[in-house]
């Protein structure tokens, strides 16, 4: 019989939810850490990595621009989260950017307040988010943490040829990691495209992107080190029996790591957003 192959990422695969020893909320520490040195780098902050959907009049670019006739008590102000999880976790930005835009807001309007709004898009299930979710021109504040390295699918190059064992493209053959950069440049792509309807005009997004320094050894870091031995031990368990090697072969990560030079020239290419600052963030150490 044929081996199934694994070509997308499914929608019901998903963080354990609850409180328990083994949910995400119990082991997600890093993740947090990660969060937390981040928060400093949210644009209300002054710093970070900012895309401004705002114009570009003579005086500058609107960002964030509260003058905006849809920044109003009137209206709602609304914060989407897209790709978020599970736990505490998700509420960690969301409140640092309410907070800041709320002091913000109240500087430049006689200390008037506004109502904010949270959506949170956790699932694919209900929509993808590289593709719109939300009615156009309706988001004020456009967010996304450590998501945005997971694929849509795994590049058909890669299912139809193979990965010689690997289980990813760190460390892999010139035309694997060509095929996966080429599926990142689709899917996040079809991302900004899509966050670019959502924001209305004067509105904002800022992204926290895992990736790469140029020209870095992928073998020597510690998640390259992880999936070589993943794949060594998917190998294993087929030696005893428990499925065959050749599904072990036909399983590849969906994930891909850009260097920050890939998401200057996929943005800047892509149109549909203003790069305002990109700061570089190293990872916290795990212990």
């Amino acid at each position: 019989m044929e081996e199934k192959k694994f070509n997308g990422t499914s929608s019901e695969h998903h963080m354990l939810g609850g409180d328990g020893p083994n949910s995400y909320a119990h082991n997600s520490h890093y993740q947090k850490k990660v969060e937390l040195k981040y928060l400093k780098f949210l644009p209300c902050a002054e710093t970070g990595d900012n895309l401004s959907r705002g114009l570009n009049p003579p005086t500058g670019r609107q960002t964030l621009n509260t003058q905006n006739p849809s920044f109003t008590p009137d209206n709602t102000f609304i914060i989407a989260d897209f790709g978020c999880s599970i736990g505490p976790n998700t509420f960690l930005a969301v409140e640092n950017i309410i907070s800041s835009i709320e002091n913000k807001y109240k500087k430049w309007n006689q200390n008037q307040t506004l109502d904010f709004q949270e959506i949170l898009s956790r699932l694919s299930s209900p929509g993808s988010f590289y593709s719109r979710l939300l009615p156009k021109k309706t988001i004020h504040f456009a967010h996304s943490s450590t998501s945005l390295h997971w694929l849509s699918r795994i590049p058909k190059e890669v299912i139809e040829s193979g990965n010689k064992g690997k289980i990813h493209c760190l460390g892999g053959e010139k035309d694997v990691k060509e095929a996966y950069a080429a599926q990142y440049e689709d899917d996040f792509g079809r991302f900004l495209r899509a966050r670019g309807d959502e924001l209305v005009d004067g509105g904002l997004m800022a992204l926290l992107v895992f990736g790469f320094a140029e020209r870095d050894v992928y073998s020597l870091f510690g998640v390259g080190m992880v999936f070589e031995m993943l794949g060594s031990c998917l190998e294993d368990v087929a030696k005893l029996g428990k499925f065959t090697k050749e599904k072990v072969y036909s399983f590849n990560l969906p994930f891909y790591f850009p260097s920050e030079s890939e998401l200057k020239a996929l943005i800047e290419a892509n149109g549909s957003f203003c790069i305002e600052t990109i700061a570089k963030m190293a990872a916290p150490m795990s212990h």
